[in-house]
């Protein structure tokens, strides 16, 4: 997930960008409209009890003795025990402890805290957090899934609802599969909270500020596929809208089906993606995390004053609900 964008790596190069951006804000806080200027549909609970059937939940309804039955983690690198970013400074809590999770009035919190002398067994010094996922307990093909959350304050990260499967992971795709038909990374939501948005010079490698986006209260949707390096692909959309993410709950969702991803913000469509090639078809399971990497700016390299009692801010999860078509959609959609 912290692997740069091909859609990001040209952006906010010129004064139509700036223009753009501030078009697509109009259109979202004064009249409602999404960019590309359309009416979505959206998804209601009327709509969901009709068609859907509910077949995974986690309310986080539970007390301080929470056993995290369900879930496993950390997911990067677990083999070692902590995942350790470009910077060296950012790291998973080691050995499944999950030292910055709590549950405070009927919510799971994902901390990003710093360890002046390491956590967990560690004597890494730095920021630590958690990545939580339902690997070895839930995985499902097609459906829907939402999440309500206060999302993160994180300089230089952002907090993330993603679905994964390992398939997705290797350096090459298998001979013969197109796209991400044998698996994906689908970032329902990846929302960077920055001063301004990022891009990648290609001659050097740095990465420059755009100068007219302030990247807050914004969420990208991506599908990655066929491995992570010569092969990868990636297609992605930026919402820009006039939410508070940081302070108030919203709910993000996924409908996907054999011909397409839906992605919703509050019961509203945000993003259409029916390009076959990026419709996965085999089942994946949910990742809630904070994350931290260099395409959200330099901040990463420093997110926050240690001793600032205003950042970081929590990655609150109200619940997590999985739902199952009644009948899922014949697959129409094909190359």
């Amino acid at each position: 997930m912290d692997i740069a964008l091909t859609y990001f790596c040209n952006a906010g190069k010129s004064i139509l960008d700036g223009l753009q951006i501030f078009t697509n804000w109009v259109l979202v806080v004064l009249f409602g409209l999404y960019p590309m200027g359309k009416f979505y549909p959206g998804i209601t609970q009327s709509r969901l009890e009709k068609e859907f059937t509910l077949t995974w939940a986690d309310e986080f309804e539970y007390g301080d003795d929470w056993q995290y039955d369900d879930w496993d983690g950390p997911f990067y690198n677990s083999w070692h025990g902590h995942w350790q970013n470009g910077s060296g400074e950012y790291f998973y809590s080691p050995n499944n402890k999950h030292q910055t999770l709590s549950m405070k009035d009927g919510a799971l919190h994902i901390g990003f805290e710093y360890a002046p002398e390491g956590m967990g067994g560690s004597d890494y010094v730095g920021w630590y957090t958690d990545t939580i996922d339902l690997r070895r307990t839930y995985k499902q093909c097609y459906g829907y899934f939402e999440i309500r959350a206060i999302l993160p304050r994180v300089f230089g990260g952002w907090g993330a609802f993603w679905l994964y499967d390992t398939h997705v992971s290797g350096t090459y795709p298998p001979a013969g599969v197109v796209g991400a038909s044998d698996g994906a990374e689908i970032d329902i939501f990846e929302a960077p909270y920055s001063y301004a948005y990022w891009y990648k010079k290609a001659d050097n490698g740095t990465y420059l500020a755009h100068p007219f986006s302030y990247w807050q209260n914004t969420v990208n949707h991506t599908v990655h596929y066929d491995g992570y390096r010569d092969y990868h692909k990636a297609y992605g959309e930026q919402v820009f809208g006039g939410w508070d993410l940081y302070n108030s709950y919203h709910t993000y969702g996924l409908e996907w089906n054999p011909n397409e991803y839906i992605f919703y913000i509050d019961g509203k469509e945000t993003s259409r993606m029916t390009d076959p090639e990026l419709i996965c078809h085999i089942p994946l399971w949910p990742i809630l995390c904070i994350a931290t990497g260099s395409w959200a700016g330099d901040e990463a390299n420093n997110p926050t004053d240690p001793d600032d009692p205003n950042y970081p801010t929590d990655y609150i999860i109200d619940y997590l609900r999985i739902y199952q078509y009644k009948e899922i959609p014949e697959q129409t959609n094909f190359e």
